[in-house]
Formats: structure tokens, C-alpha cells, sequence
């Protein structure tokens, strides 16, 4: 049941082309654009001519996103109708903005737009994870998404100012849109979820290291923009060098067949070298730009965060996996503005910990890709088919030693692996110490990345 019920939901699942996730990437945009103009959220100056109370436009964040993940957890099959209602109110209430009304009713306009982003931004990453095929959230968040981070950068740049009457008709454009897209996404893609009582068995090595990476990107995320609002054009340069990031991680996976899983590393390490040129600005001003720029290449795995989540999805199918990353990324924002405010007269010391927060994530990633990587690919077979062999590596191994490292390789503890090939948990440990000892290994890292490296060699 187990393998049928993913070979369904993968025929589910949906290919777009470029042409459609762009009119799908103007969520991102209208988002941010709706949060620079609403006030000084994030650190960046709001520009709306309207009496704007901040107080409650926290307040309307936290219900938005409470509500958001509430949905999720009570009707997830019906996000869809969710996003189409919400994106219609957004649409209406931002043509009451061309109306002659107080600057109170604007106001209050403005709200239901901050609202409806917010409600919405769990659906954003449930339509990948639910929906799209890998190569289309592959295609959306390394070639659409970066058209989005150049209209921000355009949006919060500090050379030209843009008048409000542009962003309402920019609103406008971009509702109408994102109407076009859920209007036409269909209903009927909702993947089989398991439950406890079908017996199957989940990758906790994965899991545990999966949601602990989006805990560390959703910071970084909400980090990268504050850290830089202060600089001038930072925020700017931040988005352009995200959208290059971006765009050079999908030439890559197109030209050179190297899945955006395998360049993450080299991006949080231009991530980190972004965040010691930050602290190092504090007595070198003119390396503040570079590090902009360096710390948005570092934005790259942030932004790969549905795509973590469609690999727990395509793994074990589960209702939570949405929910969990909305619940990290709203914990996260909070423990980046205590962060913010604890150290708000130390800036040296709030760089350090940004930076030290970047070499965590270095770190999490390291033992957390080749479980990724692996779960992408097909697990070993046993019996090879004809004309294939086994590789040299694995040739000393028996025929439930593969089915060892098989297991886990994809992230399975040996009570799991006990469990699914009906031996004890001391079988599966000495199984497991032939395997490394006939592979000169000595940990699981080392094994998954020896299988995962042979995966994607075939």
C-alpha cells in the first residue's frame, strides 16, 4: 500500500511552464510589496500615505498566520478554495483603494491586504508540496522566483522612490494574476496521505534534520532583509544577488545535471562569508555592499524551503509536513525580533550571532543532504536488472546488507529497519558493522553519502 499510494500521488502531481509560474510568483511579490508599503515591518520603511498603526498590522501577521496554519490543519484538502477566496477579497478591497474615501477606510483597506497575504502564505508552499512535480518547484523557485526578487529590489531601493499610486495598480496587476493562477489550478491533485494505523514507517533522521534546516532558513530568511535595511541600497543589492543566486543554481541543474540539493552548501558558505563581511563593515564600511550581495546568494537555500518539504512529502505523505514549516517559520520570526531587540545596542554581537547561525545551518545541511538526496532517487534494488551491476563498492555486500543500507541510506533508524525486514534490532546492528566494515566507513553520513553519490552517478 505504501509504494502504490506514492506512485499515485506522484502521477498526481503537475508539470507548468515558466509562463504559468509567473503569473503564480506574484505572490511573492505582491507580499512584500504589501509589507514595504504597510510600515516599518522587517526593519524597511514603509511608504503608505496612510495612517498605518503598526500595533495592528502585528496584530493581523499573527492572525493571519495562526489562521493559515488552522486551515491547514482542519481542511488541507481545501486550500485551494481557501487561496482563490482570499486572493478575490485581496483583488476587491485594493480597487477601494482608487475610491474617494477616508484615509482611515484606506487604511483599513491596506489591513485586509496585509490579512490576505498573510493567510495565504502557507498555501504558496502547499501548492508545491501538494501539487507541482519536482521540476516545476525546481523551475518556480530558481527561474520565477528570481524575476520576483528584481521587481523587490526594484520596490525597496533607495535611489527613486515609488509613489503610492504605482504600487496600487501594481497591486492590481498582480491579484489579477494570481486570480488567473488558482482559478486554474485544479481541485482534484490532493496527494493520499498515510496515517498511523497503515503501518508505515517514516525516515526520522530525515524529518528531524528537514525541519530543523527550515527553522534555521526560515531565520535567515527574516534575518538576511533586517540585517541590511540599514545599509543604503542594501536591501536592493540583497534581491539582485538572490535573483543571480537563483538563476545560477537552475543553469547549473539544467546544463550540468547537478540537482539544487547539491549546491546549497556552496551557497551557505557565500551566505556566511556575506555575514563576516557585515561585522567586518563595522570597520571597513565600503565591505558593506559585497556583503549584500553575498549574503543574497545566501537567501538561495531559504528560498528552497518548499522544496525540502516535497521531499518529505514524496517520502511519507503526511498532513503535518505543511503545517510544521508554516509553525517554524512564525517561531523563527519571533526569535529573530528577540534576537533584533536583545542585542539592538550590541551590533557587533548581533552580527556574530548571525553569523554564528549560518554555520549551524552549514552544519545541519552537511549530515541532513545526502538523506535528502537520497529520498529523491530510487531506493537499491536487490536483484539488479539484467544487464546492470552492482557497483564495485557494493559488490562485497549480501543481499540483506544491501536491504541494510538501503534503509539507511534513506534516514530509517534500526527500530524501523527491524521492524520492516522483521529481524531484531541486533541483526540490524550487526549487519550494520559488516556494511562498514566491508566499506571502510564508520558512520551512517558516510554510507548515505557513498549511496547517494552512486544514485546519481547511474
Amino acid at each position: 500500500m505504501y509504494d502504490q499510494t506514492l506512485l499515485e500521488n506522484e502521477k498526481k502531481r503537475i508539470d507548468y511552464p515558466l509562463s504559468r509560474l509567473i503569473c503564480f510568483v506574484m505572490f511573492m511579490i505582491w507580499q512584500m510589496g504589501v509589507i514595504y508599503y504597510t510600515g516599518p515591518a522587517l526593519n524597511i520603511d514603509g511608504r503608505t500615505p496612510l495612517p498605518i498603526d503598526m500595533d495592528n498590522i502585528t496584530a493581523i501577521i499573527a492572525i493571519g498566520y495562526i489562521l493559515n496554519i488552522v486551515w491547514l490543519i482542519l481542511f488541507p484538502k481545501k486550500f485551494i478554495y481557501a487561496a482563490r477566496a482570499a486572493v478575490v477579497i485581496a483583488f476587491i478591497s485594493v480597487l477601494g483603494l482608487f475610491l474617494p474615501l477616508s484615509e482611515e477606510m484606506l487604511a483599513v483597506l491596506i489591513y485586509i491586504q496585509c490579512f490576505s497575504c498573510c493567510f495565504m502564505i502557507g498555501f504558496e508552499a502547499s501548492t508545491m508540496i501538494y501539487v507541482f512535480t519536482e521540476k516545476t518547484t525546481i523551475l518556480h523557485l530558481l527561474a520565477a522566483y528570481p524575476i520576483g526578487y528584481i521587481v523587490i529590489s526594484i520596490l525597496q531601493n533607495d535611489i527613486f522612490k515609488l509613489p503610492f499610486t504605482y504600487f496600487r495598480f501594481g497591486i492590481v496587476f498582480m491579484l489579477i494574476l494570481l486570480i488567473y493562477f488558482y482559478f486554474k489550478l485544479p481541485t482534484n491533485t490532493f496527494p493520499n496521505l498515510l496515517k498511523k494505523k497503515d503501518g508505515a514507517l517514516y525516515s526520522k533522521h530525515l524529518f528531524i534534520g528537514v525541519y530543523i534546516l527550515t527553522f534555521l532558513a526560515c531565520l535567515l530568511a527574516v534575518i538576511g532583509p533586517s540585517a541590511v535595511a540599514s545599509i543604503k541600497n542594501g536591501v536592493s543589492t540583497l534581491y539582485i544577488f538572490a535573483a543571480v543566486g537563483g538563476i545560477s543554481a537552475y543553469f547549473i541543474y539544467k546544463k550540468y545535471n547537478v540537482h539544487p540539493i547539491k549546491t546549497v552548501s556552496f551557497e551557505i558558505m557565500l551566505g556566511a562569508i556575506g555575514f563576516l563581511l557585515l561585522f567586518l563593515s563595522l570597520k571597513i564600511p565600503f565591505l558593506s555592499l559585497p556583503a549584500c550581495a553575498f549574503m543574497g546568494i545566501g537567501l538561495i537555500p531559504c528560498a528552497l524551503l518548499p522544496l525540502y518539504g516535497l521531499i518529505l512529502m514524496k517520502q511519507y505523505p503526511r498532513r503535518s509536513i505543511p503545517v510544521v514549516i508554516m509553525t517554524l517559520a512564525i517561531i523563527s520570526a519571533l526569535i529573530s525580533s528577540s534576537i533584533l531587540e536583545m542585542f539592538r545596542n550590541d551590533i557587533e554581537l548581533l552580527y556574530l550571532t548571525h553569523l554564528a547561525i549560518v554555520i549551524i545551518m552549514a552544519f545541519i545541511y552537511l549530515f541532513t543532504s545526502p538523506f535528502m538526496l537520497m529520498s529523491l532517487h530510487k531506493k537499491i534494488t536487490q536483484e539488479p536488472s539484467k544487464g546492470s551491476k552492482l557497483p564495485e563498492f557494493l559488490s562485497a555486500l549480501t543481499e540483506r546488507e544491501l536491504e541494510v543500507a538501503d534503509l539507511i541510506g534513506h534516514g530509517y533508524s534500526n527500530r524501523d529497519i527491524s521492524k520492516m525486514l522483521f529481524i531484531s534490532e541486533h541483526t540490524v546492528k550487526d549487519h550494520t558493522k559488516n556494511i562498514y566494515r566491508k566499506l571502510d566507513i564508520h558512520s551512517r553520513y558516510e554510507l548515505t553519502a557513498m549511496l547517494s553519490k552512486h544514485k546519481h552517478s547511474q
